[in-house]
């Protein structure tokens, strides 16, 4: 891949002499304004992660790396990251994104997406979503209060054009969330999705292209362990495996 002077590249130096003189510059990405400045130190610019994401970069977080892959159409053009929209209108998730059978870590959860399988649920011909979490924290973890929604409309499925609001699920918050994890405790959960009673029967015909899992840093204490990535929410491409 071809090197590129935009902030992504940038961003991926290392800021060492803390003691430089700092200068914030107004952040915008593809036209829309930030809720977080970019920084100049030592006569270089830093870019935070989430916004690196949402321009169109994927980032992959283990205990002791960050990868980034930018989306790139024919021409060398950057693909700004995908928005995942339902019936009430439309958000941008910079959420960490993976692959079906790949390990993500926010700083807190180890989560992977084990399987993804087409079956009956309810009636209608529907998918399963098998996934692990792994408390990657040095302390036991409950995990409604690291940020985990209690609402069903925090796990959802994305059709290939980001419409969320053509299945439905299972989730409850006794099942999911409401448990303490050990350090290093391991708890697998697997979500049944079924097609919305609004949902035409062409919506409800397509493979579900994406599962998203987003995670409110809101409801987290201060005093709890931090999340090491601006947004710990996952993004899981249900059509690529490893």
């Amino acid at each position: 891949m071809k090197r590129s002077t935009s902030a992504f590249a940038l961003a991926l130096m290392l800021i060492s002499p803390l003691s430089l003189a700092q200068t914030n510059l107004k952040l915008s990405v593809n036209g829309e304004s930030s809720s977080v400045s970019a920084i100049v130190v030592g006569g270089q610019t830093y870019v935070p992660l989430g916004a690196l994401t949402a321009a169109g970069a994927s980032a992959t977080t283990t205990s002791s790396s960050l990868s980034l892959t930018l989306r790139t159409l024919p021409g060398g053009k950057v693909a700004a990251a995908p928005v995942i929209s339902g019936r009430g209108g439309a958000n941008q998730l910079a959420a960490l994104e993976g692959c079906v059978g790949e390990t993500l870590f926010n700083g807190v959860w180890r989560f992977k997406v084990s399987s993804l399988s087409a079956a009956t649920v309810e009636g209608k011909p529907g998918y399963l979503v098998t996934l692990e979490m792994r408390n990657g924290t040095p302390r036991p973890q409950y995990v409604y209060a690291t940020g985990l929604s209690t609402t069903s409309g925090a796990y959802t499925l994305a059709a290939a054009d980001g419409n969320t609001g053509i299945w439905r699920t299972n989730y409850t918050l006794n099942d999911f969330a409401d448990r303490t994890m050990p350090q290093a405790g391991l708890f697998t959960y697997t979500f049944k999705f079924w097609p919305d009673d609004d949902s035409t029967p062409e919506q409800a015909a397509q493979a579900p292209a994406k599962f998203i899992m987003r995670i409110n840093t809101q409801y987290v204490s201060k005093t709890d362990q931090p999340y090491s990535v601006p947004d710990p929410s996952f993004r899981v491409n249900l059509t690529c495996k490893k």
